[in-house]
């Protein structure tokens, strides 16, 4: 197997290939092999390949014809695709920093196949039955017409279909394209006029033109050949996606396998630079790359030689690539995004495209593909950046210049944190409740290090969230504690994909932190001050860049407002918010780099980040139940990274029907609420939606039928806001960009406003329904999500009023012309800028017509206008009255019996009219774009709508959750008075995420009473328990049923428990399992330590507190000592309610008296209970968590589960036996 080539390795995830642009030259030059012309290539799905050829000039249908490819059993110099007999075949080397020379007309030809579907199809593996295209390119300016770009020549050769195989395929494709011109001369040119028409599965070959000589320049993706051929009728033609071009990925193995078989080692010319070998390659300012690398950093700039020569468009290429380094470039050629030198390799290795022939690595996919093969390298970590050409290819031939090569610019930076929602940009849909499905997310983080006068540090952040879906920015600060707990909850409640960070201003802390909760996550390192601004230079940039329109003082949103010192001039930072307005500012940047900014701050749609931290405040004004990052992971409240992403508390509650529902569902499961004026209204609210199940079901049935069938109305508010915004239409490049199927986006566009408005119009049916049915809720917030405001009437609701503005909007246009257009033509009275157009254009006229008649009666005769091209509004004269013209009148043309005449005020007035035209023209060209304004400019109106739906669809998901829940209740919460302690009864208690896998008596209930006695012994109320019982007893498992049943009750959820009664938990700290953090340098037993110093240094009175089993980390009488002195403080400082378990016995001994301690454990049944031979014994687990301590841990049992050999369990058994009868001496020694 010969070896892959350095250009074709998969790069790691989220990092660009810095080494894989340089190979050494191959020791033999590949030979190509003679061509007959009628070449076929391997059919990645079956081991035969078959080549239907077309000729217009044949009409007569003929069968086709199958023609098997044997195995070829020569040498690997002879498997390099084929040449014509008359050209040479030798291989030509390039010079150090000059592409190969061109090879005048002479060309030699290859073929390969491709899939084909309607306007999208890949450049990537074959596929058994898919259309085939013979794609001809010249690589030479010198070979094609003057205008001319990348282009496809499908050409018709020998053989069609017969009519029954045409009939049998007509419904796979019919696609029909007809361009009589092509795009530049930028290189890379094709024959002027091309019309294709393919229907089943035609196959049509591919040629490549290159220059003679040159050697063929795949990397292992050239044909496989077949041995057998029975398969050829036996598989249905399998059609590729026209957006997403999915099947690209059917026969990656394939692909792959023809790669390591490939036995020509070519060499691409960027291979071959000196300047970009891993220890010659630097960026712009000259430093070498890997001097960066060393450093952390990601080299963004590369040094190209001034000399390099190339084509016109490789020039551009370089160019940008120069400048973006660190970005993978689809560069646009005509229709297709090409991707060249090493960007290719990116292409090939990672995408499974097809190197083109051609010494420089080049490959492509058509333009409808673009969303597809950008979000696969996204997802892999890279970034991508679209090139367009911002001119089409008539404007090209008017201009008057010496460019060579079409304008381009770039549109668009893909990023992970940073994927929008954009026409062309559309994200694949995934399933409502998939674990893939949550949104993108970038995080900037601003940090400061405070030195305090003990030596101490005290660190200080500022934090920019952003969710680019729906356009959402939280924006904070906050102080930190030495654990860095506020920070590890932001980033458990909003974990990121990209994090954009200050370069060289990350402290060691932050570094450990990140690389332990973000290994795999994107870091974006911006340079200070000129990247990352600072605060003043941030609200600068806010005010010149216009977001907010013209700001005044009352045009900022309100969560900027209160973080900004308005008034002045200049508006100031607040001096406890200027590291947020920092980090808001990097966001800023960042976004204006990848050329969104405009499209996601200009919503307004920001939050202020409050971390939720109290420190033994009174309950009553905790609104919020504090959940941190351990505790988010260790009760599997949200997916763990490391586990099954299905198995948590979200997961097996959300039963949203909307994005929407499921994104507030996220919010409300991190933030379970705290006071209980509102939990109980949340309880009367899924109390009403439950009688409302019963008494109404048709209308209930209705309302989640509804609300299934409702797009994700929140990104489609933003699509409708980023086409609609008159700024952005000025300052984005996008709108310069000339694409190929303009025409498929802007149906794209009709599409989602249309959904949109259905959307509304079904939302706005549904909350009359529900007006009616549920008007006498009993709980406030419920009755006023369906309560639509009527201020007429004095009717307070949360729901507002969409009614008149969607009837506006029903009948603005024509929807079903307006999406077969793809554009909006408005009725009258809805754009004003395009009817005052229409109405100048009418009065011009008016006016030439009014002219005529002065004429007519002038002459006193009939005169008519005549219109040819440029010269319109011809006065047509009859040659009788011909005599009498003026000498300042014009002929301009004649026919039999009439002259046609220009006064001398014609050409004047024509000016004007052909003035009006345009603008009536550009009015109508932006009349959808003034339309969407129009939509946006009720945008907070619709959002406020989408919330109330979002809040309904979430309290409809408790409620079905509750209704399915077996043997359930409604938690019932009392306040805590002035000298009473906090308390937990929880009575036939079971574990919310196993609850719905085991029925009946599989899972066994239990009792758990914290701070509160027992039935059996009023009496017996400590707030701490501590909890023994043997190894694998179901310790842990009581431990998370306690605090998952505490979220779900205070979310206002039934819990899985006959009876359930507490007073509110503030915040639950847990400590729970074992593990060790390698990338921050910390050990089992220290983060064990610093999980618990937290929990002592924030937990209060009201707070849950779960530890299991502390101490285990280090030597036993350490373990114990640690664990006794922690239990201590919390049962007689905080005074909180606590499960605490542990196997040392000592403790409790120690503690067995305490007041305000009590003891379980988990039962067990012991049978041949054996002190001499633990192998004899037998132990069945009960689960049945019970009072009083368990006299063993049974760790014998468990070892030997686990599967050590009986003379180990002896042995270990005899060891522990002696040691404690040494304990047991020095004790009476002591004593």
């Amino acid at each position: 197997m010969p070896p892959k080539k350095a250009g074709a390795t998969t790069p790691s995830s989220g990092q660009r290939p810095i080494t894989a642009f340089f190979s050494k030259a191959p020791s033999t030059p590949a030979t190509p092999k003679q061509s007959t012309g009628k070449e076929l290539a391997r059919d990645d799905d079956d081991d035969f390949s078959i080549d239907f050829a077309m000729d217009e000039e044949k009409p007569a249908a003929v069968k086709p014809t199958v023609n098997l490819l044997q195995k070829p059993t020569s040498t690997p110099q002879s498997q390099s695709l084929a040449v014509p007999s008359s050209s040479s075949a030798k291989s030509t080397k390039p010079e150090e920093n000059k592409l190969p020379k061109k090879g005048g007309s002479s060309s030699s030809v290859h073929t390969f196949l491709t899939p084909y579907s309607g306007s999208a199809f890949p450049v990537g593996p074959a596929h058994n039955g898919a259309k085939r295209i013979k794609r001809e390119i010249l690589d030479s300016p010198e070979d094609a017409p003057a205008d001319s770009d990348r282009d496809l020549d499908f050409k018709e050769d020998e053989e069609t279909p017969s009519d029954d195989d045409e009939e049998e395929l007509a419904d796979d494709i019919s696609i029909e394209e007809d361009r009589s011109e092509t795009e530049e001369s930028d290189g890379f040119a094709t024959p002027k006029k091309r019309k294709l028409t393919t229907q089943g599965s035609k196959c049509l070959k591919v040629a490549v033109t290159t220059p003679v000589g040159r050697s063929h320049a795949t990397s292992g993706k050239k044909s496989k050949p077949s041995a057998t051929a029975s398969k050829v009728n036996q598989k249905k033609p399998k059609v590729a996606s026209n957006d997403d071009a999915e099947d690209a990925d059917n026969n990656d193995e394939d692909n792959r396998e023809a790669a390591e078989e490939d036995d020509v080692a070519a060499k691409h010319t960027h291979e071959s630079f000196s300047w970009l070998h891993p220890d010659k390659i630097r960026d712009k300012s000259g430093v070498l790359h890997k001097d960066l690398i060393v450093q952390g950093l990601t080299p963004r700039t590369l040094m190209v030689p001034k000399d390099l020569k190339c084509t016109p468009a490789l020039e551009q290429w370089w160019k940008l690539k120069a400048d973006n380094f660190d970005c993978i470039l689809f560069f646009k050629l005509g229709k297709f995004y090409e991707m060249y030198h090493m960007d290719a390799d990116v292409g090939v290795s990672e995408l499974n495209l097809v190197y083109m022939k051609g010494d420089h690595a080049h490959c492509g996919f058509p333009e409808g593909a673009f969303s597809n093969y950008a979000n696969k390298l996204v997802q892999k970590g890279y970034k991508v950046i679209r090139v367009e050409q911002t001119m089409s290819a008539a404007q090209f031939k008017q201009k008057k210049g010496k460019e060579k090569a079409f304008p381009r610019e770039i549109i668009r930076t893909l990023t992970p944190g940073t994927r929008s929602v954009s026409t062309l940009e559309c994200e694949t849909e995934r399933p409502i409740h998939s674990h893939t499905s949550e949104s993108s997310c970038l995080m900037t983080i601003c940090e400061k290090v405070h030195m305090l006068s003990d030596g101490n540090e005290e660190y200080e952040y500022g934090v920019c969230v952003l969710y680019p879906g729906p356009g959402q920015f939280v924006v904070g600060q906050f102080k930190e504690d030495r654990h860095h707990s506020r920070l590890r909850t932001l980033l458990a409640h909003h974990p990121p994909n990209e994090i954009v960070l200050e370069r060289g201003r990350v402290s060691a802390k932050l570094t450990d932190l990140l690389r332990s909760n973000t290994e795999n996550i994107r870091k974006e390192l911006l340079l200070p001050l000129v990247e990352f601004l600072d605060a003043k230079s941030a609200v600068k940039m806010l005010l010149e860049r216009e977001y907010f329109g013209p700001v005044l003082q009352t045009d900022w949103p309100q969560c900027l407002s209160h973080m900004l010192q308005l008034g002045g001039t200049l508006p100031a930072a607040k001096p406890e918010f200027e590291l947020a307005i920092r980090a808001l500012g990097g966001c800023a940047w960042y976004l204006k780099r990848c050329e969104v900014d405009f499209d996601l701050i200009s919503l307004k749609n920001f939050e202020l980040y409050d971390p939720l931290e109290t420190r033994n405040g009174p309950l009553a004004a905790v609104k919020h139940m504090i959940l941190d990052g351990t505790t988010l992971i260790n009760l599997d409240i949200v997916p763990n990274k490391n586990g099954d992403p299905d198995a948590c508390l979200l997961r097996k509650i959300n039963r949203c029907k909307t994005k929407f529902g499921v994104r507030l569902l996220k919010e409300w499961v991190v933030s379970p609420l705290c006071r209980i004026a509102d939990i109980v209204d949340r309880q009367e609210a899924l109390a009403d939606l439950a009688s409302f199940r019963v008494e109404n079901d048709k209308v209930f049935n209705s309302t989640l039928q509804t609300l299934k069938s409702l797009p994700d109305l929140e990104r489609l508010l933003s699509k409708v806001h980023i086409v609609g915004s008159a700024k952005r239409k000025q300052i984005h490049p996008e709108t310069r960009a000339s694409m190929f199927d303009e025409k498929i986006y802007g149906k794209r566009k009709i599409k989602d406003f249309l959904a949109t408005i259905a959307g509304f119009e079904r939302i706005m049916s549904l909350v009359r329904d529900l007006s009616r049915c549920l008007s006498f809720s009993k709980s406030e917030s419920l009755r006023k999500i369906v309560t639509i405001t009527d201020l007429s009437e004095k009717v307070e609701g949360t729901f507002p009023n969409l009614q008149t503005v969607l009837d506006r909007f029903k009948k603005a246009f024509d929807p079903r012309q307006a999406e077969e257009d793809g554009k909006i033509e408005p009725k009258k009275g809805i754009d004003e800028v395009y009817e005052a157009a229409v109405r100048e254009e009418n009065e011009m006229k008016e006016r030439l017509d009014q002219h005529r008649a002065e004429m007519e009666k002038k002459f006193k005769c009939q005169i008519s206008f005549f219109h040819q091209a440029r010269n319109r509004y011809q006065m047509e004269v009859p040659l009788s009255a011909c005599q009498k013209m003026p000498e300042d009148f014009e002929l301009k043309s004649t026919k039999k019996g009439f002259q046609r005449y220009w006064s001398k005020k014609s050409p004047v007035l024509l000016e004007q009219l052909v003035r009006a035209e345009e603008k009536r023209e550009a009015a109508e060209k932006d009349a959808t774009r003034r339309v969407f304004e129009l939509f946006d400019q009720h945008y907070s109106e619709w959002i406020q709508a989408v919330r109330c739906m979002a809040a309904l669809d979430v309290l409809l998901c408790l409620e079905e959750y509750s209704h399915n829940l077996p043997q359930s209740c409604r938690p019932t919460f009392r306040e805590v008075s002035e000298g009473q302690k906090a308390f937990m009864t929880i009575r036939d208690g079971r574990h919310p995420l196993v609850v719905t896998t085991f029925s009946g008596g599989d899972f066994i209930p239990n009792d758990t009473y914290i701070g509160t006695g027992e039935p059996d012994d009023p009496s017996y109320s400590g707030s701490l328990t501590l909890v023994t019982g043997p190894n694998m007893g179901g310790k842990s498992t009581l431990m998370r049923q306690v605090g998952l049943i505490a979220v779900l009750a205070q979310l206002g959820s039934n819990v899985p428990a006959s009876f359930c009664e507490m007073t509110p938990v503030d915040r639950i700290f847990t400590r729970i399992g074992a593990s060790d953090n390698l990338l921050a340098g910390e050990s089992t037993f220290y983060v064990e330590l610093s999980e618990t110093s937290s929990i002592l240094q924030h937990a209060t009175s009201n707070s849950l507190v779960l530890i299991d089993e502390l101490g285990r980390g280090t030597a036993t009488f350490d373990g114990t000592a640690i664990a006794a002195a922690v239990l201590k403080d919390l049962v007689d400082r905080i005074n909180c309610r606590t499960l605490f378990s542990t196997h040392y016995h000592s403790l409790v001994d120690r503690f067995s008296g305490h007041p305000n301690i009590k003891l379980g454990h988990l039962a067990c049944l012991v049978e041949n209970e054996n002190d001499e031979d633990p192998t004899k014994e037998s132990i069945t687990f009960l689960y049945k968590f019970i009072r009083g301590d368990c006299p063993k841990s049974y760790g014998f049992n468990a070892a030997k589960l686990a599967g050590l050999s009986d003379t180990i369990v002896k042995r270990a058994h005899e060891l522990a036996a002696r040691m404690e009868r040494l304990m047991s001496l020095g004790k009476q020694n002591e004593a």
